[in-house]
């Protein structure tokens, strides 16, 4: 018989160690007190964002926490978050444990046929440069690697376009390491209000 719950000598002493998951409370209960503030910040910008129709606009936002995005610990602030059938207006801002803060753009369904072309002028233009484009096929994945996003640079815009044009969804994102925590406050604001512009 293979005693696989036995517990490798790392695994032992962490399990003695009732600090280190209290820590983690507290890092959650913060990102939750930033997630709240960032809310009030957002809201009037999000009024004032023109691409975003009564409807979207009426949907509260949520902030809610997992354990398991990748295997780890995340917490979300949706706002907006408009999902209806196939179409979506969105933005999400994204704790990821262990790795960073991101906030995702996401256009689906009656949205992105609405704003694709604005999103194509503004990347045409140039404005896009500090974006990160989804081309994976699955919206809900929020991690940034080779297959789940690429960089916009001033030699991949068609590459971009014709991800949009065969994607069912839009997603734009970008992050900043946890290393970088004190900023996060400024990252999220500054980076929810340049995807006002780029949606106006």
């Amino acid at each position: 018989m293979q005693h696989t719950w036995l517990l490798a000598q790392e695994e032992k002493e962490l399990v003695q160690n009732a600090q280190w998951l209290l820590t983690k409370q507290r890092v959650i209960e913060k990102v939750y007190e930033l997630f709240g503030q960032l809310s009030t910040a957002y809201t009037p910008l999000l009024q004032q964002c023109t691409a975003a129709d009564a409807a979207v606009k009426a949907v509260s936002p949520k902030i809610a926490r997992g354990e398991f995005y990748r295997q780890l610990p995340y917490v979300v602030l949706d706002q907006p978050r408009y999902f209806k059938q196939d179409d979506a207006f969105a933005i999400r801002s994204f704790f990821w444990w262990g790795h960073s803060f991101s906030i995702h753009l996401h256009l689906a369904g009656h949205y992105k046929t609405l704003l694709q072309n604005v999103l194509s002028q503004k990347l045409a233009a140039g404005h896009l440069q500090q974006w990160q484009v989804a081309t994976g096929s699955d919206p809900w994945q929020h991690h940034f690697a080779p297959d789940t996003y690429i960089p916009v640079t001033r030699n991949n815009h068609p590459a971009v376009l014709q991800t949009w044009q065969q994607q069912p969804f839009i997603k734009l994102a970008r992050e900043l390491p946890l290393q970088q925590w004190e900023h996060a406050y400024t990252f999220y604001v500054e980076s929810f209000t340049a995807l006002m512009a780029l949606l106006a």
